[in-house]
């Protein structure tokens, strides 16, 4: 989600996506075919991984789609702009969560007054992801 004059602008919430423009079709009637409630949180990234899978797609560099919660490596935020630690600009960063309260970063946006991290939030994030990680790796059938 991008704000822009207070206006927001949202797009996939799970990756970004390079694809024709009939694919891009075949996607959305997919979509809405298989999703029954269209208001209910998440099914429509179970209807895009599945459409996914099914056809041929290349995964791009993490830069293009980081999630902080999730990355390894660290990042910093300077004037707005979010940086790995090896300096380098992240392009295109998620602010993952259901509701904005779950968000890791307030004010999410583009210029040198946004993009405050809920350092609380971040870190709660964080915690979660590296127990079900842990869970993952230790558990698996």
């Amino acid at each position: 989600v991008l704000r822009r004059k207070q206006r927001q602008i949202t797009g996939t919430e799970s990756r970004v996506h390079f694809t024709p423009k009939k694919k891009f079709i075949d996607l959305c009637l997919s979509m809405k075919r298989l999703i029954k409630n269209k208001s209910a949180f998440g099914p429509d990234q179970i209807v895009l991984n599945y459409y996914v899978y099914q056809n041929k797609f290349k995964l791009l560099d993490e830069k293009y789609n980081f999630m902080m919660s999730t990355a390894k490596e660290g990042f910093y935020i300077k004037k707005g702009v979010f940086y790995k630690k090896n300096r380098e600009k992240i392009v295109i960063v998620h602010n993952a969560g259901a509701m904005d309260f779950f968000r890791p970063v307030e004010d999410f946006g583009y210029g040198k007054k946004y993009n405050k991290l809920k350092h609380f939030i971040y870190h709660a994030k964080r915690t979660q992801y590296e127990i079900l990680g842990w869970y993952k790796k230790n558990f698996k059938d």
